[in-house]
């Protein structure tokens, strides 16, 4: 089928977005912070409302119900278990590795020169968020982290 290494491409996605709304679930389960939290959940929303978009992309190309499920980039984001019995900064780390994980999976998408324009608008614009909300947990992480952590002090020497 004419389509088939863009759909490949969108169940990547797909999986990297239903693997980022389990990860915030269960940290937004985990956070102490009520900031934390409220960011965990809505991410968790955004990633459930990307993969509902790139679904409906994967449709409008031919493409079956299972396309997504398949796990093509299982265990590319990080694994919110590995801070389980750690505190929010601990968590916002995680988090911040699964959204640069993330970032790759849709850095490696734009470079497809097999996505039609109408794809690659979706999934640049899908990336563009995922930048954003790296940067928003990259500064929470920072403002959160106890004084004479390397969070904050890295944070402190860039701004120097």
């Amino acid at each position: 089928m004419k389509n088939d290494h863009a759909i490949r491409t969108l169940g990547e996605l797909i999986d990297i977005n239903r693997e980022g709304e389990e990860e915030y679930r269960i940290c937004a389960r985990r956070a102490s912070d009520a900031s934390v939290r409220r960011l965990f959940i809505v991410r968790a929303r955004q990633c459930a409302d990307a993969a509902q978009e790139l679904r409906r992309l994967v449709r409008q190309l031919g493409g079956g119900q299972g396309v997504g499920t398949a796990g093509t980039a299982q265990r590319n984001r990080a694994d919110p278990q590995d801070a389980q019995a750690r505190d929010d900064d601990a968590l916002l780390e995680e988090c911040e590795r699964g959204e640069d994980r993330a970032l790759e999976i849709y850095r490696n998408a734009l470079d497809d020169q097999h996505l039609p324009d109408f794809v690659r608008q979706v999934v640049l614009r899908q990336f563009e968020s995922v930048m954003s909300s790296r940067d928003r947990i990259r500064g929470l992480r920072v403002r959160h982290a106890r004084p004479g952590s390397a969070a904050r002090d890295r944070h402190t020497a860039m701004r120097r």
